[in-house]
């Protein structure tokens, strides 16, 4: 949507690679200067995600006029609420801020009125909204991307990975305030701040009560002795990641978990001759996995897990038409009308509605089809006003016409 542009590389931070921050006088000063900086800040943290157990942050960078950047070290200065209290009035520009914000919540930094530049990518069309795609695409400037599925708990970090750390927050703000200004033009500035409002409003999720049944290639194991055998195996490998702080894919794969529950294996040779559990971290535990393979076995049947647990929501839409055609024909419908309202407002239909609430409402639609009912049911599922006002007239027309039909 942008017209040819020459692409200049971004190679090195305006004024040049900061040092990192790693202790409290060096955090006083730079939350000293912050909050005497002006206009928004922009935020990015790198995680260790593959590498280490759970998400935390293990950099935290930050840009602001007349501020400059920093780089700031969140394992020794784990607490962020005196740099979080300095720019609380300020507006905070992340990209991709789902991603970033439960590990910036864990050190003390929460946002209060927030710009995600992702997110103004997809209300704005843009076909692929990735940072560097997108600071390319709009401001004509290459990022370097190799080190985003780096290691960032390593220590200290290479200057080649802070210097990438740097120019990933170097022009956020730049590329914030084009976006802004393309989202103001385009009416859909007020839809963008509904949607900021309600990633910033969204709750930590709730822990799933069997994240073991989340192990990829799960659908493979069909009885409930060696889906017993998979928990087993997933519990204690998660115990050993916790423990050794290891993302748990490092300890054990998912599918050596899967192939044991499949084989189910009596013997450490039986074991060892699975070819999953021949790398270096998964020998180191044989007995371990042993162990939990015989707990799962000899487990009276009361104890077996379930199949598979209920749901709170429909099924799966690939068994409506079986379970349900009626629901399946208005579900057919309601994805026409979203469709069809995207195409014309130019964004991915999962962002002009939920997809959850589409399903929710047509899986088991009000009584009554008519627009305020349906706005309604749309708003109780979690839908942004400025959804509702697009969506609930054209869905009411078009489920109320199948009910005129006598399809329902």
């Amino acid at each position: 949507m942008t017209e040819e542009r020459t692409v200049e590389p971004l190679l090195e931070p305006r004024e040049g690679i900061p040092p990192v921050i790693a202790d409290a006088d060096g955090l006083a000063r730079m939350v000293e200067r912050f909050a005497a900086g002006e206009g928004p800040v922009a935020v990015d943290a790198e995680r260790a995600s593959g590498y280490r157990y759970g998400n935390r942050a293990y950099l935290v960078q930050l840009r602001r006029a007349g501020s400059g950047t920093a780089l700031i070290d969140p394992i020794a200065c784990p607490d962020l609420s005196a740099l979080d209290a300095a720019v609380a009035e300020a507006e905070i520009v992340l990209h991709a801020a789902s991603q970033d914000l439960p590990c910036l919540l864990e050190v003390g930094f929460r946002p209060r009125v927030m710009f995600d530049t992702e997110l103004a990518g997809r209300l704005l069309g843009y076909e692929r909204v990735g940072l560097g795609t997108m600071v390319e695409t709009v401001l004509g400037l290459r990022l370097e991307k190799g080190h985003s599925a780096a290691d960032w708990s390593t220590r200290p970090l290479p200057e080649d990975w802070l210097r990438y750390a740097a120019l990933d927050v170097e022009v956020l703000v730049e590329l914030r305030d084009v976006l802004h200004a393309q989202l103001a033009e385009s009416g859909k500035l007020e839809w963008a701040r509904e949607e900021f409002a309600a990633v910033l409003g969204t709750p930590p999720p709730v822990p799933r009560s069997d994240p073991w049944r989340r192990t990829s290639g799960i659908h493979k194991v069909r009885n409930v002795r060696a889906l017993a055998i998979v928990r087993e195996l997933w519990l204690m490998r998660d115990r050993i990641a916790r423990e050794a702080d290891l993302a748990p894919g490092r300890v054990l794969p998912d599918a050596a978990i899967v192939t044991a529950a499949l084989e189910g294996p009596r013997t450490k040779k039986a074991l060892t001759e699975i070819s999953a559990f021949t790398g270096r971290s998964a020998r180191r535990h044989m007995s371990d996995w042993l162990a939990a393979v015989h707990r799962a076995r000899n487990l009276p049947d009361s104890q077996l897990p379930a199949p598979s647990t209920p749901g709170d929501g429909p099924p799966p839409p690939n068994r409506w038409a079986d379970r349900d055609p009626a629901a399946a024909k208005r579900l057919a419908a309601a994805r026409a009308v979203i469709a069809a309202l995207a195409d014309e407002h130019h964004m991915p239909t999962e962002n002009l509605l939920q997809p959850d609430a589409v399903r929710r409402l047509t899986w088991e639609p009000p009584d009554d089809l008519d627009d305020e009912t349906v706005a309604d049911r749309l708003r109780f599922l979690g839908a942004r006003e400025w959804q509702i006002t697009l969506t609930a007239h054209p869905i009411a027309k078009a489920l109320s016409r199948l009910q005129i039909r006598g399809e329902l």
